[in-house]
């Protein structure tokens, strides 16, 4: 905390106003007015202002930070399977008057979603890193591909695009019409965990702390070609 003045890493409040930082006095937490040069302290529906106070600031001795060792809580992990939906159509049509055989490739691209919620608090304007597996829901159950590092930031959720390709085989009789679907199941996850946190301070100083938080996903699942009955769409040969 400094008193009456406002240093570079002060904590900014989330009003969206710039200059307007968090900041206390002896009644109590409230705003700092930079331009105005004041402290304000909300009270039962008023706001009284203050010439003396101090500012939030974030700690820039921590160099970096980095979460490690990451351990799914599997048997405590909440799996929401959505009912399977259309993801893509389309049609295939013999205008002949002999049967055809046609291959179609299906490639449909969704979003996923993912996103580590720890219950500590990281340092602000810090790079913190995060090394962990990342759970894929099957229709199996859970599933981790390779551990991966990448940077977090708390209250961030990351989205990728990722591609199912599907092949399916179609025999279309003469003068018929026959619909292909993609489909697939939304699932959404939220899994426990626990996890190291090591904080690495500019004097070559190291800490550590175990930590816990839940790890929410949401990614489009069992993808699979569905053909539906063909119907004739012309007179017979």
């Amino acid at each position: 905390m400094f008193e009456n003045q406002i240093p570079p890493n002060s904590v900014m409040t989330c009003s969206g106003t710039r200059n307007v930082y968090i900041g206390r006095n002896k009644y109590g937490l409230g705003k700092v007015d930079q331009k105005r040069e004041a402290f304000f302290l909300p009270c039962q529906g008023k706001e009284y202002w203050y010439k003396k106070y101090q500012v939030l600031t974030y700690d820039t001795k921590i160099y970096s930070e980095q979460i490690f060792d990451v351990k799914y809580k599997i048997d405590e992990a909440k799996i929401l399977k959505n009912p399977s939906h259309t993801i893509h159509e389309s049609t295939i049509t013999d205008n002949q008057c002999s049967p055809v055989k046609n291959t179609v490739t299906f490639s449909t691209t969704s979003q996923v979603e993912r996103s580590w919620n720890i219950k500590i608090s990281t340092a602000m304007g810090v790079k913190t890193t995060i090394s962990a597996q990342i759970p894929l829901i099957t229709s199996i159950g859970v599933e981790f591909n390779l551990q991966t590092t990448f940077q977090y930031t708390k209250g961030t959720t990351q989205t990728e695009s990722t591609t199912h390709s599907v092949n399916v085989e179609c025999h279309v009789q003469p003068n018929n019409s026959c619909s292909v679907r993609t489909v697939g199941q939304k699932c959404e996850a939220n899994i426990p965990f626990t996890a190291r946190l090591t904080r690495i301070y500019r004097n070559g100083q190291t800490t550590w702390a175990s930590i816990t938080g839940t790890y929410n996903g949401v990614q489009i699942s069992d993808v699979q070609c569905v053909v539906d009955r063909c119907e004739p769409n012309a007179k017979p040969c």
